[in-house]
Parts: structure tokens; sequence; C-alpha cells
């Protein structure tokens, strides 16, 4: 019941149908007795949800593949495996995304090589903490790691992907560091030293990653206030009812990338006409019949086309 419920509002819930499915085989595969019968019982419900989900879009026509934008249509195989890496590197990475994004595109490979170690030593650490607890917590474990596996879906499909989609898989890698934690304890109690610079590391990472993100948004937000603020004069020109094309005066810059730093000043422009309650139509950029047209920047313009003197 509320994975139907959910569906109603996010297709991302689908990852807990994908994972119903991987449970179902797991325990059709290995599982025996009352424990096989559990299982089954338990999951169908979802997959049965998942699949009248699926054939309800499919039927009424709403394609996966209507979006226009290329990065957001279905990629390849290919592209699935490199997605699917991506956002469970994200996930069990130490090391923050925006380090990442920013090394890989400055090509500083030796930056790279050292967050690629660091996140190498941290997932060997949680192999073996996994490995010493699974004859006692298999099925657990099991879910956890299955949970991981699925909690992209349906996004890895997809040609791109963004950190917007890790939060999923966040949890159920979550769930996996505490569920080895009492493995890892004893790990520490057999090298208390090296237990503690690991964990030092750890944490220090994921606190300055966390204080730089929220440095980010901070950044991110004042611009998009400001590009709200900016535009309320020159927004006056336009009359009521007029049809508006709102576009960018200059390519966004490429390390803005991330739902931290991307700001977008069309969008910021775009909200803030709704916060002056302006009515005015906001079209696709493609339409030929737009009366004016809007470019955002560090300045507004306006341009009047044809349309709008006809209509004067």
């Amino acid at each position: 019941m509320l994975l139907a419920i959910a569906l109603l509002f996010k297709e991302t819930a689908l990852c807990f149908g994908v994972l119903a499915a991987l449970l179902l085989i797991g325990s059709i595969a290995f599982s025996r007795g009352d424990a096989r019968r559990n299982m089954i019982q338990s999951t169908i419900p979802s997959v049965a949800v998942t699949i009248f989900f699926l054939a309800v879009r499919t039927l009424t026509g709403a394609s996966l593949q209507l979006e226009t934008v290329s990065r957001y249509r279905i990629g390849n195989p290919v592209a699935w495996i490199v997605n699917e890496s991506l956002l469970i590197g994200a996930a069990v990475s130490p090391v923050s995304t925006l380090w990442w994004f920013d090394a890989l595109h400055a090509r500083h490979w030796l930056q790279v090589a050292i967050y690629f170690v660091i996140t190498l030593v941290f997932s060997i650490l949680t192999v073996v903490a996994i490995a010493r607890m699974w004859n006692g917590s298999q099925r657990p474990l099991a879910i956890c790691i299955l949970g991981l596996i699925s909690a992209g879906f349906p996004v890895v499909l997809l040609n791109h992907v963004s950190e917007t989609y890790v939060a999923p898989a966040l949890f159920w890698y979550s769930m996996l560091l505490g569920i080895t934690l009492q493995s890892m304890l004893r790990i520490a109690a057999d090298h208390p030293i090296p237990a503690l610079a690991v964990l030092g590391i750890f944490l220090s990472l994921h606190g300055f990653g966390f204080a730089d993100k929220i440095s980010h948004m901070r950044k991110t937000a004042d611009s998009e206030v400001a590009a709200m603020e900016r535009s309320i004069a020159p927004l006056r020109a336009i009359p009521d009812g007029s049809r508006v094309i709102v576009e960018n005066a200059d390519a966004p810059l490429p390390t803005n990338y991330s739902v931290y730093r991307e700001f977008n000043p069309s969008d910021a422009l775009q909200f803030g006409l709704v916060r002056q309650q302006r009515h005015v139509q906001v079209i696709d950029a493609r339409r030929r019949d737009a009366q004016y047209i809007v470019r955002a920047g560090s300045n507004i313009s306006i341009i009047e086309t044809e349309h709008g003197k006809e209509r004067r």
C-alpha cells in the first residue's frame, strides 16, 4: 500500500519494487521452507504493484522517452553500468562529490588518485567487516546490499545522472554500516591507533565536505534571490497577458554543474514573475509567437518582438 501511494508522487519509488523483485528471485533460488514462503508472501505485493504501475503508465502513453533533453532520455546498457557505478560510488566514497567533480574537470590526476585510494581503503574495510559478519547476519546484509544496488532505479536507465539521485543509496549504505559496526569495532579493538586515524579521516572528510556544500548552496541561494530582486523593475515593462520567452544571457559555466552550485538566472527570473504575481505566459524558446524575449544575467534585457509591436 505504501509503495502504491509513493508511486503516485515520485517514480523513484520504483526502486523498492526492484528490490522486492531481487529479494523474490533470491528467496526462490536460495531459501528453503518457511523462510522462502515468508519472503515470497512479503515481496509479491510490491512486485505486483510495480508491474501494475508500469502497465498503466505504458497503456496511457506516458512513455519514459518523452523528455526532449538528450541526457534525460533512456540510455544504453553501458550508460546504465556507468550510472550505477557513479551512484554507488558517490554513496560509498567519503570524498565530497564536488571535490571529485573539480579534480576530474581540472584533470588534477594526483588529486583523483588520492580520492580513489581513500575511497578504496574505506570500501575494503567495509567489505572485510561484511565478510566477518556474513555468517551471523547474512539476511540483513544481503537485503542492504541488494537495496544499495537497486536504489538508483529507474534513473540509472537515463543517459545522465547527478548527485541529486544519490539519497536512496545513502539510506542503504548507512544501514549496511550500522549492521557491520560490531565487526568494525572488533577490528578497531585489535588495531586501536590505525582505527582512530581512519575514523578521524572519515569524519573529517564528511564534515568538511558537508560544510563546503552548505557554503556553495548558500552562495547559490543568495545569487538567485539577487536575480529575482533585479528582475522586479525591468519586468514591469511587460504588459500582463504577454507571451514571453525567458532565456539565459550567458551560457552557464561548466564548473557550476552541481545541485549545490547550479545557478540558472532564467529560472530565478521565472520565480520572480511568480513572486510578483505577474500574469504572463512563459513559453518554450522554440515557439515563434513570443511577444517579448527576456535575457537574464547580471543585467535583465527585454526585447520586444514583431508580435509584441503588433499587439500594441
